[in-house]
């Protein structure tokens, strides 16, 4: 057997289970779903542990009624794997074009399912594991701050304040030093100045000091009262 068979009796087998699984569907468990949905009713107390515990999720017993509008999906066997594959990638470059197109009605929650669903079709029925669902990521960061125009000319004038203190404040540590300089060599020069003058008033008036003890020394007798030589 060719492999073209092979894949067209594989195929044939898919559409019987198929057509088997949309008859029970139809007539069996849409059915079923409302007797569940109506025992559900009649006892909301279990019926919101069994919810809570199925969906871990609280959903008011009020919002069912046995009257809903059940529909039947039957996903699998609708056509071979390999055509299913190629369909599946041609519909996400398709919504990756799209996406890149700034076209607003695909999003990533489309391209998510996209990829589950090719997953799936491998035979993975984890895609959990291969991909995250964007629904329960925490949201995006918010952007940065747009870039004010003004931010630059901004930054220029504070530095050229900052230089300006900068310039400011050492010509005035240079003032201080200058005065201080000065205070000290005009404080030098009083003493140098006093100094002199001291000198001069000691020399000027030491001298006839001196000479009046000569001469009181000469005025004295060379023999004291009372000697006989």
């Amino acid at each position: 057997m060719t492999a073209t068979a092979a894949n067209q009796r594989t195929n044939a087998s898919q559409l019987l289970v198929e057509s088997i699984s949309r008859h029970y569907a139809e007539s069996g468990y849409k059915y079923l779903t409302k007797i569940i949905v109506s025992l559900l009713i009649e006892k909301p107390e279990e019926a919101q542990a069994f919810l809570m515990r199925l969906t871990n999720n609280a959903i008011p017993i009020d919002e069912f009624s046995p009257e809903l509008d059940a529909a039947t999906s039957v996903a699998f066997s609708v056509m071979s794997r390999d055509q299913s594959t190629a369909s599946l990638t041609n519909l996400l470059a398709q919504q990756m074009q799209a996406m890149q197109a700034g076209m607003p009605f695909v999003q990533q929650q489309h391209i998510y399912e996209t990829l589950s669903r090719l997953a799936e079709t491998a035979g993975f029925k984890n895609t959990s594991l291969f991909f995250a669902d964007p629904a329960t990521l925490p949201p995006p960061p918010p952007p940065p701050p747009p870039v004010d125009p003004n931010a630059s000319i901004v930054e220029i004038e504070k530095l050229k304040a900052s230089l300006k203190a900068q310039s400011d404040e050492a010509d005035r540590q240079f003032q201080m030093q200058k005065i201080t300089a000065e205070l000290d060599l005009k404080r030098v020069e009083l003493q140098q100045e006093f100094d002199l003058k001291r000198i001069e008033l000691e020399l000027k008036y030491a001298k006839p000091i001196e000479h009046q003890a000569v001469e009181v020394v000469q005025a004295l007798p060379i023999y004291p009262e009372g000697y006989a030589e």
